[in-house]
């Protein structure tokens, strides 16, 4: 079912006009079709309520997330199609004089994942990881064992794909997510930050887990409050406290907060938190982790504060009468303060060539 057909499955008054669809909001009490529904050229469904409804709000009051609305990760990655729909030629974003990897590569993510598959078995889940601007730089696999899980990386190595590991530092999940928002949640897992996302919240995570947060590239946090959300268990807490460590060395710093979900079970995460609370409106529950962030205390920084020494002028009185003098004329002369003639010619001076032609260029 593509993503238009998933919402006007939830619009039964739907109605086609042209190559599009109107409805009535299901997000406000609509007594005339104001609802407009079309599909993108990537197969999203694009959403506009000439009443002022969000998507968001639109998503919530059908039962649906936003991400419902959006082309399957599957489709954007193997395609090698960013996330404006648009197709791009990969772009080499290897190191500079790294050598070609050795072993086998791929034209395309979809080549590789095949491969996965052919050596694991079909897969369970897969996440797309993408630059600022929405091109694909490597894909998450897994697949589910009893009693465990596997993961394989597939990455991307100039304008081929190989089976490892992208290059350092990796790119956060979800990147794209980030502009326009102040608050972002991070967990430990892709699936844990798309349960976080499933009920309204910006959320992100580090590649490979809770053994590499330091080789992933945090910066692009910087400015904004950052809510930490653990897992309930030993590395989930080393998780957490590993990604606050960065982020409070980040300059300038930003706002970090750790927030312990309640009444996760032992190893739980958000995911779990979601699915026990099935039965609640995704908009009461981000209300609720947000009510927790608010209350949350923020983590102080031991950085020391750094110190603006105050303006101290240049000491022109000490100056013997002629060097002043002719400070003030260079500095006159260039538009500029007296500092920096004033040091050249101090120097000259206390090394007792001060107007001696031969070092005069």
């Amino acid at each position: 079912m593509t993503p238009v057909e998933r919402l006007l499955a939830k619009l039964p008054d739907a109605k086609q006009v042209g190559k599009g669809w109107s409805a009535r909001c299901p997000a406000h009490e609509d007594r005339r079709a104001s609802l407009s529904i079309g599909e993108g050229e990537d197969g999203r469904a694009l959403v506009h309520c000439h009443a002022g409804c969000k998507p968001n709000a639109i998503c919530v009051a059908v039962g649906l997330r936003v991400v419902d609305l959006m082309p399957t990760a599957d489709t954007l990655a193997v395609n090698n199609v960013n996330v404006n729909g648009n197709r791009r030629e990969p772009k080499n974003t290897a190191k500079p004089l790294t050598p070609k990897p050795a072993g086998k590569t791929f034209a395309t993510a979809r080549d590789a994942v095949v491969e996965l598959e052919r050596r694991h078995g079909p897969r369970s889940a897969l996440w797309t990881y993408q630059d600022v601007n929405g091109d694909p730089l490597g894909v998450i696999v897994r697949w589910n064992k009893v009693g465990g899980k596997d993961i394989r990386p597939v990455a991307r190595r100039g304008d081929r794909w190989i089976i490892g590991g992208m290059p350092e530092p990796r790119p956060l999940y979800c990147l794209t997510d980030l502009a326009g928002t102040d608050r972002v949640y991070i967990t430990e897992g892709e699936k844990s930050a798309d349960a976080a996302r499933a009920i309204g919240l910006t959320a992100i995570t580090s590649a490979h887990g809770s053994q590499s947060p330091d080789k992933t590239d945090w910066s692009p946090l910087i400015g904004k409050e950052c809510v930490i959300l653990p897992d309930n268990d030993d590395p989930g807490g080393k998780y957490a406290d590993t990604v606050a460590a960065i982020l409070t060395k980040l300059t300038p710093t930003p706002v970090v907060k750790v927030v312990a979900l309640p009444d996760l079970p032992d190893h739980g995460d958000i995911a779990d938190w979601v699915e026990a609370r099935s039965a609640a409106d995704a908009s009461e529950l981000r209300q609720q982790v947000e009510a927790l962030a608010e209350k949350a205390e923020a983590i102080q920084s031991d950085r020391p504060t750094p110190r603006n020494e105050p303006f101290q002028p240049f000491p022109m009185d000490t100056l013997p009468e002629l060097l002043c003098e002719f400070v003030t004329a260079c500095s006159e002369s260039i538009g500029c303060g007296p500092v920096f003639p004033g040091f050249a010619d101090v120097m000259r001076f206390s090394r007792g060539n001060w107007c001696n032609p031969s070092n005069c260029n």
